[in-house]
């Protein structure tokens, strides 16, 4: 009877266990597809926490050197991973490179273009402003260059020259292709003429120096021609203008190309954020290969469009050249400046991190263990 008794009282606890066991695992699996929200914010609360005491607990005799040696690791280890990624599909990668670089190259270009006008223009329009005095038919040429002599010492003027009659017609059969027309008549009609150079290029201090040349004996004609340098100048602000504008508009169409670009990406790497932040990585630390995916488009965005610049100076080196002889401004055909250079590498460079950086953000916020 004891041997039944003790028996049937096992077989009860067994089938009693099982059934405490079912209800258990049934809660365990209904908790487990339907969190409560208080739980489900004192399950994270409570993970954060033990990751952040293992993050301080983890090396806890680490320097403040060790600190920037580890830093400094991630940041190289991170640079290198995001251009592997972008090796890898290199015709995307090529195709967005070429977006940035032909956009870049345009408001380089624009600055080739106004660089040539200022070329001409000069240093605060200096060498740019001209008087040209005609002298009189009865003055000899002793007299002439006695005069040049003394504008030259005039503290007004930077520069006299003296074109004798003979170097007039010279100038005029070689240039004018009417040469012939000067062989008809017994007397050279060219008379003499002495140009001035102006030390300030002011309207107002040219205009005086113009006043005082008039009253000059010997001299018929003192001409003074601005209204070039006056469009000249009109047409340099209008393209300076153009260059702010638009080269805010192609910032911005920059700015959506690469942000649409780390966009995907993130939508590509979406199961692997949510690993890394499974295991306690913050937002910072996942949104930092993107930021360095856009800095290796920008960097090699601006690169490309340097070249495009390089190439660009040299194909219009010999009109800018011949430009410059017409005012006779010396002229240096070479490769971009470093004030261009710079806009195009650093410039790349923050449009792509800052794309990154807008359209990655807010997305990887988003985005739940």
């Amino acid at each position: 009877m004891s041997k039944r008794k003790s028996s049937r009282a096992e077989n009860t606890e067994r089938s009693s266990g099982d059934r405490v066991g079912r209800v258990e695992r049934k809660a365990a699996v209904t908790t487990w597809r339907k969190p409560r929200p208080l739980e489900e914010r004192v399950r994270k609360d409570s993970l954060d926490a033990q990751v952040r005491a293992a993050r301080k607990t983890a090396r806890p005799g680490r320097s403040a050197l060790e600190d920037w040696r580890w830093l400094a690791q991630l940041h190289r280890r991170t640079g290198r991973d995001a251009l592997t990624r972008i090796l890898v599909t290199p015709l995307a990668s090529l195709m967005t490179v070429l977006v940035l670089g032909l956009a870049l190259a345009l408001p380089a270009g624009l600055c080739v273009v106004l660089d040539a006008f200022r070329l001409v223009l000069g240093e605060g329009h200096a060498g740019s402003v001209r008087l040209t005095l005609y002298l009189e038919q009865g003055v000899s040429d002793e007299r002439a260059r006695d005069m040049k002599t003394q504008l030259a010492q005039d503290p007004a003027v930077l520069q006299a020259i003296y074109i004798t009659p003979e170097q007039g017609a010279e100038d005029f059969r070689r240039y004018s292709g009417l040469g012939s027309a000067l062989d008809l008549l017994d007397v050279n009609p060219l008379p003499g003429v002495i140009e001035l150079e102006p030390v300030e290029a002011a309207a107002e201090a040219v205009q005086n120096l113009h006043e005082r040349l008039k009253t000059l004996s010997g001299v018929s004609q003192v001409r003074l021609d601005t209204v070039w340098l006056e469009r000249l100048v009109a047409l340099l602000e209008v393209g300076e203008r153009l260059l702010q504008g638009g080269g805010a508009l192609i910032g911005l169409m920059l700015l959506l190309v690469v942000g649409n670009t780390i966009r995907l990406l993130v939508a590509n790497r979406r199961d692997e954020i949510r690993v890394i932040k499974l295991v306690g990585g913050s937002d910072g630390f996942v949104l930092l290969p993107f930021l360095y995916t856009g800095f290796w488009y920008g960097l090699t965005g601006g690169c490309l469009a340097w070249l495009i610049t390089a190439a660009l100076r040299f194909l219009v080196s010999d009109s800018m050249a011949q430009l410059a002889g017409l005012y006779h401004v010396p002229f240096q055909p070479g490769l971009p400046d470093w004030h261009l250079s710079l806009f195009l590498l650093a410039g790349g460079c923050a449009v792509g991190v800052l794309g990154a950086l807008l359209a990655a953000w807010s997305q990887i916020r988003r985005i739940r263990p």
